[in-house]
């Protein structure tokens, strides 16, 4: 993700902004970013197949971070990044940081990659920028926070991008369940989702496909893909309301209304949502893994 949002900044037209992406995407990539043919070659060749699935990492992002800035605005002071991976929002917003403490989640041996990264780069962390360090196969997400300085009684952001594919259905109810029952009201929970095989669009179908036989062949299969409803009925038995459920479709159109088109047409295959927490139910309130 961190490769796709660096070699973006090179786009003409662009939906996110990341300036900080190329520091923390790898030695490898990094070494195909600074030679242009080798990149031109990567992504022409190597990874073309499945280059629409860039500009849903892309687009995912910006209908996050849009949210989060609103919420933000409205007052929530405290944001969760779950499976954080290389995200640099911490190090674009550091005037935001100001006012909001930001906690990473992820698993210990991705986020130590991450802090050697930051440590060569010689980027700043501040105080209010939080790394917690958590196997969530073994432990929930509000578990992990524990001890960490997050206020589970105040509102809060939390994004869980590229995470939903990797759990089964049961596993993303259970992570529903333990979210709505102990956040606090008013929090809002934003996530991306496979849509399944006749949700998507039949021009993208393939290319699902695709994607999906490449991830299991690397050793992570996609457990989890869902009808927009289902996903929907899931998070309000959950205590969630709706704020946003839109397509990848929908979500294109909007941000390429000002910046013109993207580079590559989106793969159809993805949903985004929005939700604010209410009051989880008893019945729903079994621990996450």
């Amino acid at each position: 993700a961190a490769f796709v949002r660096a070699a973006h900044m090179r786009d003409r037209n662009r939906v996110f902004e990341d300036p900080f992406a190329a520091q923390l995407c790898g030695t490898a990539c990094s070494l195909v970013l600074s030679l242009r043919p080798l990149e031109w070659l990567v992504r022409r060749f190597l990874i073309s197949t499945i280059r629409p699935v860039d500009a849903c990492l892309l687009l995912r992002a910006r209908f996050t971070e849009d949210a989060l800035l609103e919420a933000i605005r409205s007052g929530t002071r405290q944001y969760v990044i779950v499976g954080a991976g290389m995200d640099s929002w911490g190090f674009r917003n550091k005037d935001l940081l100001e006012r909001v403490a930001l906690f990473e989640i992820d698993h210990p041996a991705t986020q130590r990659d991450k802090l050697e990264r930051i440590r060569k780069a010689g980027l700043a962390v501040i105080p209010r920028h939080n790394f917690v360090a958590a196997d969530l196969s073994n432990v929930a997400a509000m578990d992990a926070l524990g001890g960490s300085g997050f206020d589970g009684s105040r509102p809060a952001f939390v994004s869980m991008l590229g995470l939903t594919y990797y759990i089964d259905q049961p596993a993303l109810g259970e992570t529903l369940a333990s979210l709505g029952s102990r956040l606090a009201t008013g929090s809002q929970l934003a996530f991306d989702y496979l849509l399944d095989e006749m949700s998507t669009e039949a021009r993208s179908r393939s290319l699902r496909g695709r994607m999906m036989a490449i991830t299991e062949y690397l050793g992570e299969p996609m457990l989890g893909s869902y009808r927009p409803a289902e996903v929907q009925q899931m998070a309000e038995s959950c205590g969630f309301e709706v704020l946003e459920h839109v397509s990848i479709s929908a979500s294109a159109q909007r941000y390429g209304r000002d910046g013109g088109p993207l580079a590559v047409e989106p793969a159809s295959c993805f949903g985004y949502c929005r939700f604010r927490a209410g009051k989880c139910s008893e019945s729903n309130t079994r621990p996450a893994r």
